[in-house]
């Protein structure tokens, strides 16, 4: 028998869909939530799924006895303290239901809409070094010295520090 593990989209999935999976032999999906504050999702994902389809997601994959992992990103452009905090109030109601696969810093990927906002605000350049950024907040070896923070107008990089380490402490180291 062959096992699976592979990616989901939150909007695209059903209970059937769910089943099938399972049936194929798949032992574990995952998606990127990214966060659980819907109005910075929607300046991220071009089709944004909403907070409820996550949910069911996660309930189908329980049902199913499918093991679900889910990832977060944090410093999103316009991302406010109370968008975070929808995201740690997430985490908080779903411990227990999927592993946290994923927990970034915000990053722009050159040919999306985020790096061409980004470009154009100067906060990236065409000639940009990406291999000596970190990304993976779950590193235990994190290295705050170098990260691209692109959020710093609507939370200050010491305090946005300051939340991402209470919320690893609290709910994913």
């Amino acid at each position: 028998k062959l096992r699976f593990k592979g990616f989901v989209r939150a909007n695209l999935v059903d209970e059937e869909t769910i089943r099938i999976l399972k049936e194929l032999g798949f032992v574990e999906v995952r998606f990127g939530m990214e966060t659980a504050s819907a109005r910075p999702l929607a300046t991220i994902k071009d089709q944004p799924f909403t907070i409820a389809q996550a949910e069911k997601t996660i309930v189908l994959c329980k049902k199913y006895q499918l093991p679900v992992c889910v990832s977060f990103m944090f410093g999103i452009p316009g991302e406010t303290e109370k968008d975070i905090s929808c995201t740690r109030e997430f985490l908080r109601q779903h411990r227990g239901e999927f592993s946290v696969s994923g927990f970034y810093i915000t990053q722009p990927v050159p040919g999306s809409r985020l790096w061409d906002d980004c470009l154009e605000k100067g906060l990236v350049s065409k000639n940009m070094e990406f291999s000596s950024l970190e990304l993976d907040l779950l590193r235990k070896d994190f290295n705050w010295e170098r990260v691209l923070y692109l959020n710093e107008e609507n939370i200050s990089f010491a305090r946005f520090r300051h939340i991402i380490e209470l919320i690893r402490a609290e709910l994913v180291a």
